[in-house]
């Protein structure tokens, strides 16, 4: 049985999360490519921006053609986004990679180690949960794990707002990550009402997405990831 009323509300989330993307990448990324003015060490930064706005749209368009019944089409899409994820995952790992090695030369550490720590926690939050969403049957699952990992990869867009609108530089992976959290509650207290009761999923998914997150911050200023990070540069090809 569907829901008319949980997919039409996953699909303004979907939309929400596509408009805030836009809004904050455009003064630092789309405006600057449109008007050929962009430059970046990073010439894949485009591909992984196209990858992450696919599946945006994606993730816009699919509770759409479950609400109107157009289940071949969601399957097609379904086979789709697959693609899409994959091609999400290596290039947000690429690009990380890339920074890495562009800023270990340059010798600015926190660009080089410490924000790319938590790029790469976030990719991994969201290649797991989209991983748990294909392995789980239970399609009420399937779709807040999708929205669960989406949400992680917003992290850089929720810190480019604070960058780009309000000036905030030092601070605003610490504010991204806490915009993050607090989407997440808010999307449990959105699911509570609109079920009528706390879904296991977007209650405890939020709960250990935040857990992992925080819990895991310290090893960013370690010598032990300092190595690593040292390590996964060099994968970068000149």
């Amino acid at each position: 049985m569907i829901d008319k009323k949980t997919q039409c509300g996953f699909f303004f989330w979907g939309l929400a999360m596509l408009l805030l993307a836009l809004l904050a990448f455009w003064p630092s990324f789309f405006k600057p490519v449109i008007q050929g003015s962009f430059n970046s060490p990073v010439s894949l930064i485009h591909w992984h921006a196209s990858f992450v706005f696919l599946w945006l749209l994606l993730l816009m368009v699919q509770p759409l053609l479950i609400s109107l019944k157009r289940f071949a089409y969601h399957q097609i899409l379904g086979l789709l986004a697959v693609l899409v994820v994959i091609g999400l995952v290596y290039t947000g790992f690429m690009v990380q990679v890339k920074f890495m090695q562009h800023y270990f030369k340059l010798n600015e550490w926190v660009h080089a180690v410490q924000v790319p720590f938590f790029r790469l926690v976030t990719l991994l939050v969201f290649t797991v949960c989209f991983i748990l969403a294909m392995l789980i049957k239970d399609r009420s699952w399937h779709k807040r794990l999708i929205f669960l990992g989406s949400f992680a990869i917003l992290e850089a867009a929720f810190a480019r707002l604070y960058m780009n609108y309000m000036g905030v530089l030092e601070l605003a992976g610490l504010l991204g990550a806490l915009t993050h959290i607090g989407i997440m509650a808010y999307f449990v207290f959105w699911d509570r009402i609109v079920l009528g009761h706390f879904h296991v999923v977007s209650l405890w998914g939020s709960i250990i997405i935040t857990a992992f997150i925080f819990g895991t911050a310290p090893i960013a200023e370690t010598q032990w990831w300092f190595g690593v990070a040292q390590s996964i540069a060099s994968l970068a090809v000149e």
